[in-house]
């Protein structure tokens, strides 16, 4: 029985994408954004790349900013390291400013 209510759910979902799939092609072959006049405008790129410039750019030495930032190595990378030490707390009285002043009446 689920066999039969697996296929009832998936056929209409089938059939819903490739309807979907359909109109969205039509819709774009319809609605084209690129008139008749800018395409005759659009001058292809060369496929050619000036290698002497991506030569010199490998080449350069990397210099690094004195104002960056770099985080300490550390040698513990174990995935549960030991919790830093807490100060001991000690036990606090209240003062006289915290007494309320219902007290004083």
């Amino acid at each position: 029985m689920k066999q039969k209510k697996l296929a009832i759910l998936l056929v209409p979902i089938f059939i819903l994408t490739i309807l979907w799939v359909i109109f969205n092609v039509y819709h774009s072959h319809v609605d084209s954004t690129i008139d008749v006049p800018l395409t005759t405008q659009i001058i292809p790129i060369e496929g050619t790349f000036n290698t002497d410039a991506i030569d010199k750019i490998k080449e350069r030495n990397r210099i690094d900013a004195a104002n960056e930032f770099s985080a300490p190595e550390t040698e513990d990378l174990s995935p549960n390291p030991s919790p830093s030490p807490s100060p001991d707390l000690e036990d606090e009285t209240a003062t006289e400013a915290a007494e309320t002043e219902d007290e004083d009446e």
